[in-house]
Formats: C-alpha cells, sequence, structure tokens
C-alpha cells in the first residue's frame, strides 16, 4: 500500500437519498486500495448526509462535509476538489454505478505524460437497466491535445475523469460559466495531454434529477422551451456556446492563436441571423470541421449536414 499513490474521489450530493447508497458501495469496494472518498454535500433536505455519515463512521477513509449554504454543483465540485490529498483525482456523481476495479484500471492506464484519463460509460435509466448504448456513442469521445476539438461541444464527462493533482492549480477556481467537466477537459488538452479508455466503467444513470446531465450542449441541465419551439432552442444554444468560449477564451495559457480562433467562433455566433442561414458560420465550421466536429468520428457528408443544421435559424 505504501508504494501505491493515493487516489481521492470527489463526490458531490444534493438531495440524493434515492441512489446515493448504492454509488457508495461501488466506491468503498473498489478494489485500489489506497484510496480516500471526499463528499461534500450542498445543504441536501432529504436523508442524504444521514446515509452518508454512516458511512463515515464505517469506513476511515471517508470524509463528509457540507456546505453552510448551498453552492450548486460547480462550485461544490470545485470545493470538493480542493479537499482532495490524492496524487491523482477522480469526480464521481451520486446516482451511478461504478465498476468495482475502475480505480485500478485507470491508474494502470494513465501514460506519464498524461494529465487526465476518462473512459466509457454504459447508459442505464432511473431504474438501472441497461440502455444498450454507451457514453461514447451519444457525445463522441476525443484522445489528443487540441483543444479545438473542444469548443463548441464536450465528449468528457465529468463521472469519468481522473487527473492528476497538477491540474489542479490550473483548474481552480472553476468559472461559473460553463460546467466543470468542460472547462476541466479543455484546460487539460491545452495544458498537456488526455487519454480516453473505451472500457465502460461506470453505468451512468439517465435522469431528470441528476446533479449532471448527458447533452453538454444544454449545459448540464433541460433547456425549457415553452411551445417547443424549436427556433428559441436553438437561439438558446446558441448563446450558451457564445458564453462558455468567452469563458474558454480567457484561459491564461491560450495562445495568440488560439484567441484568434475563438474570437473568430464567437463573432461568427453573435453575427449568426435570427431567420434564415448563417452562410458565413456555415463556410468557417465546414472549413474546420476536422477539428471542431473531430469527436463525433463522422464522415465528412455526415459532418456536412451536421454543419447545415448548426446554421439553420
Amino acid at each position: 500500500m505504501l508504494n501505491l499513490p493515493l487516489i481521492s474521489i470527489a463526490v458531490c450530493t444534493y438531495n440524493g437519498q434515492i441512489h446515493i447508497h448504492e454509488q457508495l458501495q461501488s466506491l468503498v469496494n473498489q478494489d485500489y486500495i489506497n484510496k480516500e472518498i471526499i463528499i461534500v454535500d450542498d445543504r441536501s433536505t432529504d436523508g442524504t448526509l444521514e446515509i452518508l455519515k454512516d458511512y463515515e463512521q464505517k469506513f476511515s477513509f471517508v470524509k463528509i462535509y457540507q456546505n453552510p449554504t448551498n453552492l450548486g454543483y460547480i462550485k461544490n465540485f470545485e470545493k470538493a476538489i480542493s479537499y482532495c490529498n490524492g496524487d491523482y483525482i477522480a469526480l464521481s456523481d451520486q446516482d451511478d454505478i461504478w465498476d468495482l476495479q475502475k480505480l485500478s484500471k485507470l491508474k494502470d492506464s494513465f501514460n506519464q505524460a498524461s494529465l487526465l484519463i476518462y473512459h466509457n460509460s454504459a447508459l442505464v435509466d432511473e431504474k438501472g437497466k441497461l440502455l444498450n448504448k454507451t457514453l461514447s456513442q451519444t457525445i463522441g469521445y476525443l484522445d489528443n491535445n487540441d483543444g479545438r476539438n473542444l469548443l463548441l461541444n464536450n465528449c468528457i464527462a465529468g463521472h469519468s475523469i481522473m487527473f492528476k493533482r497538477d491540474l489542479r492549480n490550473k483548474i481552480l477556481p472553476f468559472p461559473n460559466t460553463i460546467p466543470h467537466d468542460h472547462w476541466l477537459a479543455y484546460v487539460a488538452t491545452v495544458t498537456g495531454q488526455i487519454q480516453y479508455l473505451p472500457e465502460t466503467l461506470v453505468e451512468y444513470r439517465q435522469h431528470n434529477f441528476s446533479l449532471t446531465f448527458t447533452e453538454h450542449s444544454k449545459d448540464n441541465q433541460r433547456l425549457v422551451v415553452e411551445n417547443n419551439d424549436k427556433k428559441a432552442e436553438k437561439l438558446n444554444l446558441n448563446n450558451l456556446r457564445i458564453k462558455h468560449l468567452i469563458t474558454i477564451k480567457s484561459f491564461y495559457e491560450n495562445d495568440n492563436k488560439e484567441l484568434k480562433f475563438i474570437n473568430k467562433i464567437i463573432r461568427l455566433l453573435v453575427n449568426k441571423p435570427k431567420n434564415g442561414f448563417a452562410f458565413s458560420l456555415f463556410f468557417f465550421l465546414a472549413c474546420h470541421q476536422q477539428r471542431l466536429f473531430k469527436l463525433y468520428h463522422k464522415s465528412f457528408l455526415s459532418t456536412l449536414i451536421l454543419i447545415i443544421k448548426e446554421c439553420k435559424s
């Protein structure tokens, strides 16, 4: 055990009593021995805290904290990560189920030059039934260090991430204007190397009440559009991307070439017509489709169809 690096698991909870026991069982029973589980509860009003305290009493490597006020999931993860002592830090939602070898498999696969590794996940419904689809099939995957791949969309889900402690000083504090996993993934690609492990090491629960949500484009929460207004939904998505890009642009290690590229996308999105087709945006996205849409691993024709949909109001 003394020769094994410490791995911290940062868990955030909020009113998760329905599924938290099943998730905690998959965490405390990980086959990797030298671990700590840091759980920060964001002022739950159900029985979550009582369940957490029971685990803290039973397992010496479980540490529980509760916020004095509700912080929201982004700042709650920031706080949990700041409490971690491990050489490696893994993130956990409150309602998934981990493969019992997840930590050891990620650690054994971690290349020395990499800052971050993440894995594929199996999608399950609220009751834990497999949906016969993986997360990479839904939102794609990447295994490189090109930050442009993550400018428009993110495929690196927080629950699948393990990163080296060296990355912590670069990612914190988390900005409130972008999902924490998108920010973390982008910073890792800009400052180092990331890895993708194709194995499905988590059963990722899909339901309306999860703290995070599969579709990055919906900012980890469902966008409510009255009367199923597709035009309003596209406008919301466009504004959301602008907000994310402005945040990404603020990262202090972006070089001038990258800043120029990001500013160009922002201008095109800001000037996107509310009615009709955005021709300037189309030509730019088509020209850079190999980078901006690489995570989907689609053919040129399929990517072109996707770009056309992006440019329609």
